[in-house]
């Protein structure tokens, strides 16, 4: 698939999960703008227009394992930023929170019951 067209797929999918874009392509503007827009187009390529846009799974279930996974890896940042994302996508707090408990067998209570605090302060803040 051509360059141009990975990153308008990926444009795409991100519109249609609600992110914001515009914020997006200039999150790292402190460090260098230019760097910042092509750490954007890496994002919208390769994450969103190479993984989340192939057939298979909908954007739902990816949301859901893009929570398990960043839960089990302890990263909170982006736990957080998921979390709102799901439920902005539409996915449910029931859903987000039996996603979370599914992670403690398989990453242990420690990230599983941080992911749940996370999700208590997301919903907190709505």
């Amino acid at each position: 698939m051509a360059e141009i067209d990975r990153l308008q797929l990926g444009e795409d999918v991100r519109q249609q999960l609600g992110m914001n874009l515009e914020a997006s392509s200039h999150r790292f503007d402190a460090i260098d703008p230019d760097f910042s827009a092509e750490v954007d187009k890496i994002l919208s390529a390769g994450c969103f227009g190479d993984v989340w846009a192939r057939p298979g799974l909908d954007l739902k279930t990816r949301r859901l394992l893009t929570i398990a996974i960043v839960a089990a890896l302890g990263r909170e940042r982006q736990l957080r930023a998921h979390l709102a994302g799901a439920l902005q996508q539409g996915i449910t707090a029931e859903e987000i929170r039996e996603t979370l408990v599914h992670v403690i067998p398989y990453a242990g209570f420690p990230a599983g019951l941080t992911g749940l605090e996370l999700f208590a302060e997301t919903l907190k803040a709505r």
